[in-house]
């Protein structure tokens, strides 16, 4: 369910020195495709989820990949933001 992200945890690690070096936007745009990769895979094991707790359990992690997707791309336009200001 997780392997999107898994496929990219070397890139993950170093994102904040891509983003300081100010050329971040394919490592942006495959993370994010990450995060909502897997958020379908947990969306979808979600619809075929017969236990309550399993399902709750399942929605909130959800719901941490659509917030780690839009906090790369925050953190993408902060650098983003950083850059422009400091020229």
């Amino acid at each position: 369910m997780y392997e999107a992200l898994e496929a990219l945890i070397a890139e993950m690690n170093g994102l904040e020195q891509t983003l300081a070096q100010g050329h971040a936007g394919a490592s942006v745009a495959a993370i994010a495709a990450a995060f909502e990769d897997c958020a379908q895979r947990v969306s979808d094991a979600t619809s075929a989820c017969a236990d309550a707790d399993e399902r709750a359990a399942l929605q909130k992690i959800y719901r941490g990949m659509i917030a780690g997707q839009r906090i790369v791309h925050r953190l993408n336009e902060l650098a983003l933001d950083d850059a422009v200001a400091g020229h």
